[in-house]
């Protein structure tokens, strides 16, 4: 009996065995083909999300849709602990500046009034009171 042989560089060859040695090797090939079979359905089982809820307890998550979310939350988290910290190191810091510029910090920010409102009361321009400021948070900046 021949059967066709594949090489291990592609090429096909037939080969004269017997009747028994024909036999084996369809046992071979079918067992062969058994195995991989039940190896791919158990690979497709360990892949699914069913087993790896009942097997691991692992739960789906769509990541991608909370990616956006969580940035945002955690930034959010950021400029609260740098506001908490501010907060805290403020009144320290102004007490650095000096009498006028400790003015204008507590016009402008805890009073709310406007740059020319400000400017009215010193009897100068908006443009002078915002260039102030302006020194005055390069100044707190470098502290902080």
């Amino acid at each position: 009996m021949k059967i066709k042989y594949r090489l291990s560089n592609g090429k096909t060859i037939e080969v004269e065995v017997t009747a028994e040695q024909a036999e084996v090797l369809i046992a071979v090939q079918r067992t062969a083909k058994s195995n991989d079979r039940k190896f791919e359905k158990r690979r497709a089982k360990e892949a699914s999300l069913s087993y790896l809820q009942s097997e691991f307890g692992w739960e789906p998550t769509d990541e991608s849709a909370g990616i956006e979310e969580t940035l945002e939350r955690e930034e959010r988290e950021r400029q609260d602990i740098i506001r908490a910290e501010m907060e805290k190191r403020l009144p320290d810091l102004i007490a650095m500046l000096t009498e006028k510029q400790q003015a204008l910090v507590r016009l402008h920010f805890f009073e709310n009034m406007s740059l020319r409102q400000i400017a009215t009361i010193y009897g100068t321009d908006h443009k002078n009171i915002g260039k102030q400021l302006q020194t005055i948070y390069k100044k707190l900046k470098t502290f902080f």
